[in-house]
């Protein structure tokens, strides 16, 4: 991504440049069509709003900037899509005032396709100062907006803010209450906030942001009475921090994965401090009493220090979470009592002190199931949440003075936060516990095949130091001798044998897993050089194809110019219309190549009727499927809405067989029944599902929405005993989440997947 430039030197470039620079400045309202390079940097002058019909697109390398309290909603679409070299920035004129967030709002009721944030940077985002629902997401406000993916993007430095609560009242009678503080609760989600929205959140980095903190109100002293008894004071609010130091999920069942979650925090609860008895003079009473003092409000830290969950069944995979913290709690101080003091009296005293407020630490080193939530954890890694947050109580208020001093008020408890993972609805598989402040997980949780230090009941379990090394690319790496450490981590070929593999390394080397996936977090695999390109050579150009559906030729070679031996995948697939990505539509093909070797193929693909009209891009790549790419080659081709032909069902892909130079793979019939997750997921609008069975038999998979209706049937015939796959084109489905089942003999298992269209 670009380097950052901080907003005091943009300040600086903004009076030098004296507007010379080409600045585009937004006013205030609807905004549309396209943002370029050229035209950039874009100032935003008032708050704008993407209309539900209307699409914004942002080119690479485009800087937004966005004044204090300012605020860019979304209820139709937005594309703004960066590349590693040249992101896409939103930020804030004033680093300390903070801009305001990006609101995704409703955008399920849109027309439009899906909004994409992809190689963004959105840094210094600060959500409302007022107490109002937009006072959460620092970063990113999403509700009711499914249809939302964030990609590699740097989310940093963004907040809620501090809130405080209104003092109470003083009594304005002689002898009257003071009123009680303000209790408050700081907002939540210091990225990002998700409401009734299922987005997909994967390969970004989420750090250093923050919830505010809750500050109760002080409660009102109580009057002062000349009658011989003084008013208590008021009891002070109670201060709450806001929950989800990085992500806060309402009512939300996102899909966040492959994420780098580190130093989020959530914001301290302070109670705020008991009002003060009213003092009492009399003549001639025969009981002349202080005010007791208010009690002291409670301080409740904010729990989740990096993901906080109410309501929602979230899924989080193969993501890394270190160093981040729930806020501390902080009980208010109690009020001191009134003096009494009078003549011709039978008895004289000051008020009690009032009792200080309880402060109870937030839960959740890193994450927080409440409210019916439930998370399920599949290859991550938490370490390095070394801060356990304190709950200290408020001490009690002093005794006023009579005859003689009056009680003190009792102090407060004070409640050390508790748990790296809070709450019971927890399932937990292939993942790493290790070095946190608090081991602790709830015992009705749910984990197999985890390393987690204390140890913990479940199969496959072990509680052996994972062995961390460093590299540059990251300091949670698995200690393994092949990738030249001289120790082998447990956690190596220790998750659930029957867990498909992640395409990523736990080594040092960059080298993809293989075998039985390890525990903990999967880094992205180095980017590698390779003397081996593909080049594709389309025939009869231009290719236009019928509305009917048809087919074209191509040629697509391949080279090895190196001095050794390569090994490499080689697949292709298709650029739709709307940007999004379908296949593979040939292979991967697993070949060896020698030094110096090329071959070529000619190949016909298929473009099935259902595929829609517009401009598509063929795409070839050689490299490791799917995550490192070597080279890469492309053509255009295009599908018109009318035209007449055979008609066309599948995406086929045929013609030369790359047989003589595949690598050798041992075939074997599987020994148990299983059923592989979904690629790619998410997908649009086709994905493709492998499954193997022990045995010959009749199978069954099928594709149902999430009220159990069946909505595709993908197989369902007698099969004999290996591996088998299938694509599911769901060109006529609505994007959401979906879940595919397989039935076999006495096996049956239920796998979801996504469609973001």
């Amino acid at each position: 991504m670009k380097r950052e430039i901080t907003g005091l030197l943009w300040g600086v470039l903004f009076l030098s440049s004296g507007g010379a620079w080409g600045d585009t400045h937004i006013p205030g309202g609807y905004v549309s069509g396209a943002w370029t390079l050229a035209g950039s940097p874009y100032i935003l002058d008032g708050n704008i709003l993407v209309h539900r019909d209307s699409t914004l697109t942002i080119e690479p390398g485009v800087d937004v900037l966005i004044v204090p309290n300012c605020r860019f909603r979304i209820e139709g679409q937005i594309l703004a899509v960066g590349t590693e070299q040249d992101s896409i920035r939103f930020i804030a004129t004033d680093t300390t005032q903070g801009s305001g967030s990006l609101d995704f709002l409703h955008t399920n009721l849109s027309p439009r396709d899906s909004s994409k944030l992809v190689y963004c940077e959105i840094k210094y985002g600060t959500a409302s100062p007022a107490l109002d629902p937009y006072m959460h997401g620092g970063g990113l406000y999403i509700k009711n907006s499914s249809r939302l993916l964030v990609s590699h993007c740097l989310i940093s430095h963004c907040r809620t803010r501090n809130v405080l609560g209104i003092a109470g009242t003083d009594a304005t009678t002689p002898g009257g209450s003071g009123g009680p503080g303000g209790s408050v609760q700081a907002g939540h989600g210091g990225a990002i906030y998700c409401e009734a929205s299922n987005p997909l959140i994967c390969l970004n980095t989420i750090s250093q942001n923050r919830t505010g903190f809750g500050f109760g109100g002080q409660g009102g002293s109580g009057g002062y009475s000349s009658s011989g008894m003084g008013g208590p004071g008021g009891a002070g609010g109670f201060g709450t921090g806001g929950s989800g130091g990085a992500i806060y999920l309402k009512i939300s069942n996102a899909i966040i994965a492959d994420n780098m979650i580190a130093d989020n925090f959530t914001g301290q609860g302070q109670g705020g401090i008991g009002g003060h008895g009213g003092n009492a003079y009399g003549w001639y009473y025969m009981f002349i009493n202080g005010g007791a003092g208010g009690a002291g409000g409670a301080g409740a830290g904010g729990s989740g220090g990096a993901i906080y969950a109410e309501s929602s069944f979230a899924t989080l995979q193969n993501n890394l979470f270190w160093g981040n913290n729930p806020g501390n709690g902080f009980g208010g101080t109690g009020g001191s009592g009134g003096d009494a003091s009078g003549y011709g009296y039978e008895q004289i005293s000051g008020g009690n002190g009032g009792a200080g407020g309880n402060g109870y630490g937030g839960n959740g080193l890193a994450l927080t199931a409440a409210w019916g939530s439930s998370l399920s954890l599949i290859n991550c890694t938490l370490t390095a949440q070394s801060a356990l947050s304190q709950g200290q109580g408020g001490s009690g208020g002093a005794g006023g003075f009579g005859l003689s001093q009056a009680p003190p008020g009792s102090p407060g408890q004070g409640i050390n936060g508790s748990h790296i993972t809070y709450g019971s609805s927890l399932t937990m598989l292939n993942s790493i516990l290790w070095n946190n402040a608090s081991p602790l997980i709830d015992p009705q949780a749910m984990v197999t095949y985890s390393c987690i230090q204390g140890g913990f009941p479940g199969i496959g379990n072990i509680s052996t130091d994972p062995l961390f090394v460093s590299t540059p690319q990251g300091s949670y790496f698995l200690s393994q001798i092949a990738a030249g450490q001289s120790q082998q981590s447990p956690c190596v070929d220790a998750g659930d044998p029957a867990s498909p593999m992640i395409i990523g390394t736990t080594r040092t080397d960059g080298v993809q897993d293989a075998g039985v996936i390890d525990m903990g977090y999967h880094y992205p695999l180095f980017t590698g050089t390779s003397p081996v390109t593909v080049t594709l050579t389309p025939y009869g150009t231009p290719i236009i194809i019928p509305s009917t559906g048809g087919s074209f030729s191509y040629n697509i070679a391949i080279a090895n110019s190196g001095s050794s031996p390569a090994t490499v995948d080689v697949w292709c697939d298709i650029t739709l219309p709307n940007g999004h990505q379908t296949g593979p539509t040939l292979g991967p093909v697993n070949l060896t190549l020698p030094a110096g070797f090329s071959l070529n193929r000619d190949r016909t693909q298929n473009i099935p009727r259902s595929a829609p009209s517009g401009n598509y891009t063929y795409n070839g790549y050689v490299g490791l499927y799917p995550g490192t790419i070597y080279d890469q080659d492309s053509f255009p081709f295009s599908k018109s809405a009318t035209g007449d032909g055979p008609a066309i069902d599948n995406w086929d892909n045929s013609g030369e067989s790359f047989a003589d130079w595949m690598t050798p793979i041992a075939t074997a019939i599987p020994e148990s029944y299983t059923l592989g997750q979904n690629h790619p997921n998410p997908f649009n609008p086709i994905t493709t599902i492998n499954f193997s069975l022990p045995e010959d038999g009749w199978a069954k998979l099928a594709v149902y929405d999430l009220l159990g209706r069946e909505v595709a049937v993908l197989v369902n015939s007698y099969r004999p005993a290996g591996t088998h796959e299938t694509t599911f084109d769901a060109s006529g489905l609505a994007s959401g989440i979906y879940v595919y089942r397989l039935t076999a003999g006495s096996f049956s298992a239920v796998k979801k997947l996504m469609l973001l269209k």
